[in-house]
This record gives structure tokens, sequence and C-alpha cells, in this order.
């Protein structure tokens, strides 16, 4: 088996996976019970290739009678390619999920209506909604949807209880549509600080910007820092970026960015942006913003390298390979960046960081 071979049988199984309603383990443990061609080759071209047993994350994978039949280098080849499906089906997910909306995706089919509130074939107006339940299942008047997983109902509740008159807008998972509500189910240091004091009267002078780095720190694990370690190995978290700037004397911008390893090869970034027209030495409670968009940036391959050595405040800015926005609001005050970043933001050490070094401890919403 060559590459592209390779490569083939990975689309292939990625469809049978999604045709079939199987992780990729059932269904690679399926075919080699079978005896199929194809997957023993590529589960020979992964063995062969496989110079690291870490890759599997240590030896659990190897004590799960799935693949016992094969030898020993086999099943970490089996391993090997079962998370290189899941790689693929987390990206064709993504993908699929961050489409911009269009009639022939099944949220439209079963809601046709709907299509017609949308924002920029992107969000989708709060009020069609008849209920937003905190499972993420969206009501609406003949079925339901739900939200995208990557935003938070939680962010929605909140927003909505401190300005009841506020017009939002979110985003739909456009590949879901159901009749029918489904069953319920169970949910579960920094390197660059920032200009001292900017947040207090959003105090910077046209021409001016600021912004902090927060990096998780991957060394071994002390006694005080367990999370910090579990939050870098285990979920992926790598950092939170944040860029203030004062283009003009009546238009400041803010971005704010974590980063996480979604998958191997695959990296999010969840991001918040926020401009207002208020002044210098403007309370952040009295500053109201021109908007406050939730969005996430997926970045892969060369993308992916790129923007995990750069940093917001260089000249030039990484785009992702691909975005979708999650949530736009208008009319409140600035400070409701410390509510939303409470909320959507998931790392615990990293937000700890951000608040400490950035949001006084005085502010309303923290």
């Amino acid at each position: 088996m060559n590459h592209d071979d390779y490569q083939a049988e990975l689309d292939a199984l990625c469809d049978a996976c999604a045709r079939a309603g199987l992780n990729p383990q059932d269904l690679i443990g399926q075919r080699v019970a079978q005896g199929h061609p194809e997957t023993l080759a590529a589960i020979r071209y992964c063995g062969a290739t496989a110079t690291d047993a870490e890759q599997l994350q240590g030896e659990a994978y190897l004590m799960v009678s799935l693949f016992t039949r094969l030898s020993c280098q086999e099943q970490i080849g089996a391993w090997l390619l079962c998370l290189a499906v899941q790689r693929h089906v987390d990206l064709r997910d993504l993908q699929s999920r961050f489409a911009p909306y269009q009639s022939e995706q099944a949220l439209f089919q079963r809601f046709p209506k709907l299509l017609a509130h949308s924002r920029d074939a992107e969000l989708i107006y709060r009020m069609q909604c008849d209920a937003i339940f905190v499972d993420g299942t969206v009501a609406l008047q003949t079925g339901y949807a739900r939200l995208d997983p990557l935003l938070p109902p939680d962010i929605i509740a909140a927003l909505e209880q401190a300005y009841p008159t506020l017009q939002l807008h979110v985003r739909l998972d456009p590949g879901y549509a159901q009749a029918q509500r489904p069953a319920k189910t169970l949910t579960e240091a920094v390197m660059s600080p920032a200009s001292y004091g900017w947040w207090r009267n959003l105090g910077l002078y046209r021409g001016q910007q600021t912004g902090g780095l927060y990096c998780i720190d991957p060394a071994q694990p002390l006694p005080d820092e367990a999370e910090a370690y579990m939050e870098f190995h285990r979920k992926g978290f790598r950092k939170l970026e944040t860029i203030t700037q004062r283009r003009k004397p009546d238009h400041l911008t803010m971005m704010l960015e974590e980063l996480q390893f979604y998958d191997a090869g695959l990296l999010i970034g969840r991001c918040i942006h926020l401009d207002t027209s208020a002044p210098y030495d403007t309370a952040p409670d009295q500053a109201m913003v021109e908007h406050i968009d939730l969005a996430i940036n997926v970045y892969t391959g060369e993308q992916l390298d790129l923007r995990m050595s750069s940093r917001m405040h260089d000249a030039d800015k990484v785009d992702a390979s691909f975005r979708t926005h999650l949530l736009r609001a208008e009319g409140v005050p600035f400070n409701v960046l410390t509510l939303l970043s409470k909320v959507f933001f998931q790392s615990e050490t990293l937000k700890r960081d951000l608040f400490k070094d950035q949001f006084q401890p005085t502010d309303a919403s923290a």
C-alpha cells in the first residue's frame, strides 16, 4: 500500500463510519474480524511507519481486546489507524457544521422558513427559537434543532438574564434537525502581561495598543499545578491571547483567542471580538459595544504551525483554515466581556491568568 492508497482507505473508512453510525475502533474491529484486505493493508502501513508508541498516549489502548488476533506491531498499527480515522471524522464534522447556511442542509430541509431569518448565512435570529435547553437543544415551532456544540448554552442564558431586551443571533448546527426532542444526555503562566489598568477607563489613546499572552507550562506537575498539567496534556490547551487597540479617538477594538488542540493536527481558537465608539476615560459598564461576536477558528496544516508560532500583534495576521461565528450581540456594555470570557473560554488556568492580569475585581460582571 502506498500513501495515496492509504488516504483513499482513510476516506472510505470515514464514509463507512458515517453510514453505519459507528466509531472508528468498532468499525475497524469488525473489518479485522472479517479479514477486510484494504483495512488490513492500512493497518500494516500504519504499523510500519509508527516510530513511537507514545502516539497512542500510553499503553491503555493495547489492553483493549479489539485486535488481539493481530500481532503486537499490527495492534499498534490498528490503533494508529483508528486515531487517524477519528481525526478525519472530526475534521469533516467541523467543516460540515461551519459551512455557510444553504437550503440543502438538514436544518433548512425541515425548517425552510428559518433560512430567511439568517444573518450572513451564518447565524440565526434568536427570536426564531422558542426555547433553548441546557443541553443545547433548541425548540422550534415544528421540531427541534441544536446549538453548535462549541457554543455553551449558559452564555445565552446569562446574556438574556442580564440584558432582557438584547438582540441576539446564534449559530445552529445546519446538519441537525429532529421532529422529536432527543433524550437528555449527561454533560459534564502569564508570559506577556497587558498594560496595567487600561480596563478601568478604556485607557488607550489613538494609535496605542496593548495585549496579553497567557500560556500553560507543559512541565511535570507540581502539587499545586496539577490542573494546568492536565489541561495541557489531556485537554490540549496551549495559550490565550488578547489584543486591544484604539485606531481612532472614537473606535476601540479588542480580540481574545483561546487555542486548544481539538485533535492531533487540528487546532481550534475560541475567539471573542468586540468594538466600541466610547472615548478614552469611559468606564467599561458605560461604554456600549457596537457588536460583540463569538467565533471558532480552525487551523490545520501550515496554518496551525503559523498560528502556534505567531502573536496577535504580529504584522502578518495568520488566517484560519476555516471558521464560523457562533453568536452576535449588539447594544450591551463593554464589561459584558468578563461574563462571556468566564463562560466561553474553557481553560480554568488560562482564565485565571487573564482575569488576574487584565480585569479588575471590582467589575460589576466579574
